[in-house]
């Protein structure tokens, strides 16, 4: 992710990944990098009651 070619141009940097990777040493170096990131998470007891309407 060092990649300093490109680091002093201002561009955005994203990140999207399945629920594999929400792991928390990953979200910590994505936010130190400064990304911004879409992480599914994994399905839970939780989540399963949520309503339909709310789905």
């Amino acid at each position: 992710m060092r990649n300093e070619r490109y680091r002093h141009l201002g561009i955005p940097k994203f990140f999207r990944g399945d629920a594999a990777f929400a792991l928390p040493k990953l979200l910590r170096l994505l936010e130190d990098e400064g990304y911004r990131y879409a992480i599914r998470i994994k399905a839970n007891a939780v989540l399963e009651r949520v309503p339909n309407s709310v789905k």
